[in-house]
């Protein structure tokens, strides 16, 4: 009995006071308590995204690729990740600024350089040499917004 009020009692007063306890760094975003926070959702799609960003990374995105509960910005200087939904990310910029081209990335309209297809596979090549997939169930809305390159 002593024992486990020995433990759990600094346990319980972390949790009470929300300190959580923590392994390892946390990638840019990521709340400070044990149990993550809801991320509040922008009134306006004004790209507010880019605010998270480190100022080193620039503004020019590239794409946004869902890595578990966060979302890995790339940019034309590099990448981070960011303790974010991708759905929630995505409905931060307006709609004309990019698209979901597969269920776990984004790409936005000016990145795109071309296109690579293997078999049915279809990839689009982006502005800093990523190959971002797009999958065949999305590859009719991708080649309408003009994303395609070359494609009737």
């Amino acid at each position: 009995m002593p024992q486990t009020l020995l433990i759990s009692t600094p346990m319980a007063l972390c949790t009470l006071f929300g300190r959580g306890m923590r392994r390892g760094p946390r990638p840019a975003g990521a709340p400070d308590g044990a149990a993550p926070a809801a991320p509040e959702v922008s009134a306006a799609p004004d790209a507010g995204f880019l605010r998270r960003l480190p100022p080193a990374l620039g503004r020019t995105l590239v794409a946004l690729q869902m890595e578990d509960h966060y979302v890995r910005a790339h940019t034309a200087k590099g990448s981070t990740l960011i303790f974010i939904p991708l759905r929630q990310a995505i409905v931060e910029f307006p709609p004309t600024a990019g698209l979901q081209t597969h269920r776990s990335w984004w790409v936005a309209r000016d990145a795109v350089t071309g296109i690579v297809r293997d078999g049915r596979n279809v990839r689009l090549r982006l502005s800093n040499g990523l190959e971002a997939p797009v999958s065949r169930a999305r590859v009719a809305a991708v080649k309408a917004a003009g994303f395609l390159p070359g494609q009737d």
